[in-house]
């Protein structure tokens, strides 16, 4: 039976051994806002879990799940949760940090099958731990006038319990969602930072490990193909990849996904006339994605773009804008469960003319207020003290 990593399958083809002690070896943590790695040598017992395995899903598959594996070890992505529902392996259940992977093509000149070396080193587990999400609300320059309104709020997934504000100051305290919204992969139960009485509280909350990932905010290569093809035995698979880290290389257009909201930077089929940007909406009613309409015709056009944040709660692209004459540098922000994007002015940056404004409006939120959530892990002795 296959081990999960978060969103990514371990198949037990090969080898697996789990060690308390593996002598010493290289520590990654993710830098702050970056998709790099700070690389040092730390002594013993940093490895607590090392499986090797051959990825063998063929050529549609295969490829998709060894980046994703190599981009997971490269991002700034913690405490990731590592399951599986029954087996040898099941006992290793928690959170982990990866501490190395490799991955190779079994032969150079095919991808249709990989072989890989993880090294994951526990971050806690549920029954020492709960998740968390922790908010620093700040104020935006956003590109729209805004009155002092609108929602910062902070989404988790539905399925999450035993929720609860924390602050070191005043302990913890009932949390209720303000709504319940439905995405293309469960639904997400949205709460208000400015309802907890400290000015900085952490949402705290328990969930199952098969429950943690699929409302997350997403950024996604589509490889220049449909979402969805046919395997060999008649089923229907994903084969746009996930990117984890910001210095990911995509082979087709940059697709990033809230769940309720997909913001494409590039061309797509699907989407407006236009081949610079592109939008969709989810629609619960239907189960199906609807084109958000961009005017065409906006002499307004996206330049260049980098990401510069991936993380589940939240997604930050920089994007550089022109209409031939003068240039507008604005980033978008795009959090878990939004249907929508938070277009603000970074430092040294210019909101644009009026016409940029009119192009962005369908897919704009328009908010003084932003919570910046930042997702991890909080011990449980310490919220229930």
């Amino acid at each position: 039976m296959t081990i999960r990593l978060y969103l990514t399958p371990l198949p037990e083809q090969t080898s697996d051994r789990a060690s308390d002690q593996i002598g010493s070896q290289i520590q990654q943590a993710g830098l702050l806002e970056t998709g790099g790695v700070a690389v040092e040598n730390v002594a013993t017992d940093n490895v607590d879990f090392q499986k090797r395995g051959r990825i063998h899903f063929g050529p549609q598959l295969s490829r998709k799940v060894g980046e994703e594996l190599e981009s997971l070890s490269e991002s700034g992505y913690t405490s990731l949760p590592l399951f599986q529902s029954s087996g040898t392996l099941a006992r290793k259940r928690g959170y982990y940090e990866v501490t190395r992977a490799d991955v190779t093509p079994v032969q150079e000149s095919r991808d249709d099958a990989y072989e890989y070396d993880v090294s994951l080193a526990k971050a806690g587990t549920r029954e020492d731990s709960l998740r968390e999400v922790r908010t620093n609300p700040q104020t935006v320059g956003n590109i729209y006038p805004t009155d002092g309104s609108g929602t910062a709020y902070v989404g988790i997934s539905a399925a999450a319990s035993d929720v609860r504000w924390y602050t070191d100051a005043n302990g913890t305290e009932p949390a209720t969602p303000v709504e319940t919204v439905s995405a293309e992969f469960g639904d997400v139960d949205r709460y208000d930072p400015e309802a907890a009485t400290g000015s900085t509280p952490t949402l705290t909350y328990d969930l199952d490990f098969a429950d943690d990932g699929p409302v997350d905010v997403r950024v996604l290569d589509t490889r220049d193909r449909s979402k969805f093809a046919t395997t060999v035995k008649g089923n229907s698979v994903n084969v746009w990849t996930h990117a984890y880290h910001t210095g990911y290389q995509f082979d087709g257009t940059p697709v990033i996904d809230t769940g309720r909201f997909r913001l494409f930077l590039g061309e797509n089929p699907g989407g407006s006339n236009r081949t610079d940007i592109a939008a969709e909406r989810w629609d619960d009613s239907t189960d199906s994605w609807d084109a958000v309409g961009l005017d065409s015709a906006n002499p307004w056009t996206l330049q260049q773009w980098s990401l510069v944040r991936i993380r589940p709660a939240r997604a930050r692209v920089r994007t550089r804008w022109s209409d031939g004459t003068d240039a507008a540098l604005i980033d978008a922000i795009l959090e878990r469960g939004a249907d929508n994007i938070v277009w603000i002015v970074p430092e040294n940056g210019d909101n644009g003319p009026f016409e940029l404004g009119n192009l962005l409006n369908p897919t704009a939120r328009v908010t003084d207020t932003l919570p910046f959530a930042t997702q991890g892990l909080i011990d449980r002795s310490t919220r229930d003290a």
